[in-house]
C-alpha cells in the first residue's frame, strides 16, 4: 500500500475523496492555496493528512498553486495545454552524444557502471544536460528559481528555500538565455520588481543611501533580515550589480532595445545611485567600505564588489550610447575613479584591494574570478598581466580547495563556477576535473536534480543551472559582443557531439551545431533575426589557413558553415525553418 502524506505546520487541509485543497500560511499572514488531484487505477482512501492508494500500476499527482476549487479545475484541459506546450519548447534544444540505444539506458545501471569502473559514462553527461534543462523549465516561467526549485519534500527545506543571491539565484538563472528561455528570465525581472521597494528601503535605513541594496536572502520580502556576526552578509553590497549582469545578458541575447530602454537602464541607476552615495571619496580612488568577499570576511575594497560595479557601469554608459541618450558626467568619473585589482608579489591576482587583507583560497567561493567567468572583463590580449595574475590566482584555487581532498567543505556551486573559470582561461583539464568531482561525488540524486554537498546531501537546483551553459561553452563561448570562441575548451566527454536550438548574443540561433574534433570536422548552422556579424575564433587544432573569420549573416536566413580538411565553406540555405 502507498501512502501520500500532505503535512505542515500551519495549514488548513480539507481532503475530499481523490482530491485535496491546503492553505499554507506564513508567519506574516500572506498565505497560498495548494490543490492537488489523485488519479491512479488502483483503490483510494482519504486518510488523515493524506490518501492511500493500494494495487496501483500508475499514480498521476496533479498540482496547482493559488486556485480555489470553485469553480472546479479542468485538470485534463489544463495538462492538455500545458504539456503540449511544455513539450514543444523543451523538445527544442538537445544536445546528442550517444546512441539512441545508450540514451534509454536507466540511470540505475549508469550509476553503477560508474561506481564499478570508476569512470563516467558518457551517456551521464548527456542524461544531466537533459535533466537540467527539465529542471530549469518546471521551476521558472512565473518567479525566480529558489534553492530547491519547486521540490523541497518539507516545510523546512535547507535555508528556508529562499532566494538566495550570493551565488544561487546567479547559477539557477545561468543558463537561461544560451537556452533560448527568454519568457523564463522575463519573469525572474518581473519578480524582482515585487522587490525594487524593499531593494530601496535596505538602502535607506542601513547605510543612508539612495538606490537599490539587494540582501544576500529573501522570500516574501526582501528586506535585509538575515545576516549575523558569523556571516555579516551586511556589509556585501555587490547583489543589485550581480543580479543586473542578467539584465545586460537578456539585452545582448534578445536585442531588445524596449527592454534595455524601460527595465534594463533604470535597473543599473538604481544600482549606480546607492554607491553614488556609499562609496568614500579618496583623492586617489573610492573605497569600498565596508566590503565583503563571498564568504571570506569583512575588508576594504573586495575585488568582487570593484568588478561587478565597473560592469555595471560599463553596461549603463554603453546602453546610453546605444540608445543615443547622453552618459551622465559622474557615471565616467565613477569608473576611472575605481579602485585597481591588486597583483601580490608572486604575480597573483589578489581577492582583497585591501593590502591589509591576507589570501584564502580554501574556500567554496570564486568571488575574485568575477570579472573572468562573468563579466570577461579580463582577457588575455587587453590586460595581459591581468590574465596571467588570474591564471596563478586559480592554480591555487584548483590545488587549495577543488582537487584537495582535505579542504574541508564541499560545494556544488563551487566546482559550476571552477568549471566556468577554466573555460574562460581555455584550461581543458581543469574543466574536467571541476565536473568529475561533482559528478564522482555524487552531488546529485538519482532523479539527476544536483545536491549542495557530497554524496547527495541538500538538494539544491543551483548546478542544474549552470550545467547547460557550460557544456554549451565548452564548443560555443562567447567571448564578447558578435564573437564567439570555437572549442574553447572540449572535454573528452564532448568530443562528439550535435547540439540543436540554443542561443548566442545578438539573438542568433543555432539551428544545429555538430562537430567531432578527431576527425577536425564541424557543421554549423545559425539564424540571425537581424542583420548582423559574427566573429568566430577556431581552437589552433582545427584551423589551417586562418584563426579568424567573420560570418555575415541576414535577418532571417539559414547559413550553413561546413569545416572539413583545415577549410571553411560557407552557404546561406534561405529562410529559416519553422
Amino acid at each position: 500500500m502507498a501512502k501520500f502524506i500532505i503535512k505542515s505546520a500551519k495549514q488548513t487541509l480539507t481532503i475530499n475523496k481523490n482530491m485535496w485543497q491546503q492553505v499554507n500560511q506564513y508567519v506574516d499572514h500572506s498565505s497560498y492555496y495548494t490543490n492537488g488531484q489523485i488519479e491512479t487505477d488502483g483503490k483510494i482512501e482519504g486518510i488523515e493528512n493524506g490518501f492511500a492508494i493500494q494495487q496501483a500500476t500508475y499514480i498521476i499527482c496533479r498540482v496547482a498553486l493559488n486556485e480555489a476549487l470553485s469553480p472546479p479545475i479542468d485538470w485534463e484541459e489544463d495538462f492538455r495545454e500545458s504539456s503540449q506546450m511544455w513539450q514543444e519548447r523543451y523538445e527544442g534544444t538537445s544536445l546528442l552524444l550517444v546512441s539512441e540505444e545508450e540514451r534509454l539506458r536507466s540511470i540505475d545501471s549508469i550509476i553503477a557502471e560508474m561506481e564499478a569502473s570508476d569512470t563516467i559514462p558518457l551517456v551521464l553527461y548527456e542524461k544531466l544536460y537533459a535533466a537540467s534543462r527539465y529542471v530549469l523549465q518546471s521551476c521558472s516561467g512565473t518567479s525566480i528559481p529558489n534553492l530547491q526549485g519547486i521540490w523541497t519534500g518539507t516545510f523546512e527545506p535547507a535555508w528556508s528555500g529562499d532566494y538566495t543571491f550570493d551565488t544561487n539565484v546567479e547559477l539557477a538563472i545561468a543558463s537561461f538565455s544560451r537556452l533560448g528561455l527568454f519568457q523564463e528570465l522575463r519573469a525572474v525581472f518581473d519578480r524582482l520588481k515585487h522587490y525594487f521597494a524593499d531593494f530601496q528601503e535596505n538602502a535607506q535605513r542601513i547605510y543612508g543611501c539612495r538606490g537599490f541594496f539587494v540582501p544576500s536572502h529573501a522570500s516574501t520580502t526582501a528586506k535585509h533580515v538575515q545576516w549575523n556576526q558569523e556571516w555579516p552578509l551586511i556589509t556585501w553590497t555587490a547583489g543589485a550589480a550581480w543580479l543586473g549582469h542578467f539584465y545586460a545578458e537578456y539585452a545582448d541575447y534578445t536585442g531588445d532595445l524596449n527592454f534595455l530602454r524601460e527595465d534594463a537602464l533604470p535597473f543599473w541607476k538604481q544600482t549606480i545611485l546607492f554607491y553614488e552615495d556609499f562609496l568614500l571619496k579618496q583623492e586617489d580612488a573610492l573605497l569600498f567600505r565596508p566590503s565583503y568577499s563571498p564568504e571570506n570576511g569583512m575588508g576594504d575594497n573586495a575585488a568582487f564588489d570593484v568588478a561587478a560595479l565597473k560592469e555595471t557601469l560599463t553596461n549603463t554608459i554603453a546602453a546610453h550610447l546605444l540608445l543615443g541618450e547622453p552618459v551622465p558626467g559622474n557615471y565616467r568619473e565613477m569608473f576611472e575613479k575605481l579602485p585597481m585589482y591588486a597583483i601580490n608579489e608572486e604575480g597573483i591576482l589578489k581577492e582583497w584591494i585591501d593590502p591589509k587583507k591576507e589570501e584564502h583560497y580554501n574556500h567554496r567561493h570564486f568571488s575574485q574570478f568575477y570579472p573572468l567567468f562573468e563579466s570577461k572583463e579580463i582577457q588575455p590580449d587587453k590586460n595581459p598581466e591581468l590574465w596571467q595574475a588570474t591564471e596563478k590566482a586559480f592554480d591555487k584555487k584548483m590545488e587549495a580547495w577543488v582537487t584537495n581532498k582535505d579542504s574541508g567543505n564541499t560545494s556544488s556551486h563551487g566546482r559550476m563556477h571552477a568549471a566556468m573559470c577554466a573555460l574562460a582561461l581555455g584550461r581543458t583539464s581543469d574543466l574536467q576535473r571541476s565536473l568529475e568531482e561533482f559528478i564522482k561525488n555524487r552531488a546529485f540524486y538519482n532523479s539527476l536534480i544536483s545536491a549542495h554537498y557530497n554524496h547527495q546531501n541538500v538538494f539544491n537546483i543551483d548546478a542544474n543551472g549552470a550545467l547547460p551553459r557550460i557544456y554549451q561553452d565548452a564548443v560555443l563561448y562567447p567571448t564578447e559582443k558578435e564573437k564567439v570562441s570555437l572549442f574553447q575548451a572540449v572535454p573528452d566527454s564532448l568530443e562528439t557531439g550535435e547540439l540543436r536550438g540554443v542561443f548566442l548574443p545578438g539573438n542568433i540561433k543555432v539551428n544545429t551545431f555538430s562537430w567531432n574534433i578527431k576527425k577536425r570536422t564541424f557543421d554549423l548552422e545559425l539564424i540571425a533575426s537581424r542583420d548582423t556579424e559574427l566573429e568566430i575564433t577556431l581552437s589552433p587544432c582545427f584551423y589551417v589557413q586562418k584563426e579568424r573569420t567573420t560570418l555575415k549573416l541576414k535577418k532571417g536566413k539559414l547559413k550553413r558553415i561546413h569545416f572539413e580538411g583545415g577549410y571553411l565553406n560557407e552557404e546561406v540555405v534561405g529562410k529559416s525553418p519553422t
